[in-house]
């Protein structure tokens, strides 16, 4: 295969792989959301329980939100932005694709730390959690068909660093506004592992 076609295939894999990472992020949130705010609990398909798995001890624990937002909700509005740079970068801006991978190595590292959390500190892992850690290794991966990609022009980087602030913020105001329609009372305390 031709660097240039391998690089589009790259890039074409990763569409439906960030549409599947930007359901997951949804569907975690969902489930922390009604676990720790609605008024019944959220039960969470394709997570069997076990003596090693539990998303709900993950998905609920002290570490799975970050200013009071759950991760997942923060995965949501990045996998979003990471869309939209493979949608430049298809479009022909082949800069974009250094961003996607620079994406890729911060979620691949945020993976990591996230799974260390799981195993040591909660004693669990989250079987969704681990579908989003291969999600962001192939964020990682993907781009580097082809070869290494060129830096990107600066206006591109400002563009994308603006587009990504946008989109957390979007996610963060859209997860507030659904927390708001769960509970009536006072914020109950994350659970403590």
């Amino acid at each position: 295969m031709i660097p240039g076609r391998a690089r589009q295939v790259g890039l074409w894999l990763l569409v439906p792989t960030l549409v599947f990472g930007m359901f997951v992020g949804l569907l975690l949130t969902w489930h922390h959301d009604t676990e720790l705010y609605g008024m019944a609990a959220g039960e969470l398909i394709g997570c069997s329980e076990s003596a090693e798995v539990s998303c709900n001890a993950v998905n609920t624990s002290a570490w799975s939100e970050l200013l009071g937002i759950p991760l997942a909700t923060w995965s949501f509005g990045a996998h979003a932005t990471v869309l939209a740079l493979v949608a430049v970068a298809l479009a022909g801006r082949d800069g974009a694709r250094t961003l996607v991978l620079m994406a890729g190595t911060f979620a691949v590292g945020a993976s990591a730390f996230l799974f260390y959390v799981s195993k040591v500190e909660l004693g669990f892992v989250c079987a969704w959690c681990l579908r989003l850690y291969a999600v962001n290794a192939l964020i990682f991966l993907l781009p580097l068909l082809g070869g290494m990609p060129p830096l990107p022009e600066r206006r591109l980087v400002g563009l994308a660093a603006g587009g990504f602030a946008a989109a957390l913020a979007l996610s963060a105001v859209g997860e507030r506004v659904f927390r708001a329609t769960l509970f009536d009372g006072p914020a109950p305390a994350l659970a403590q592992v």
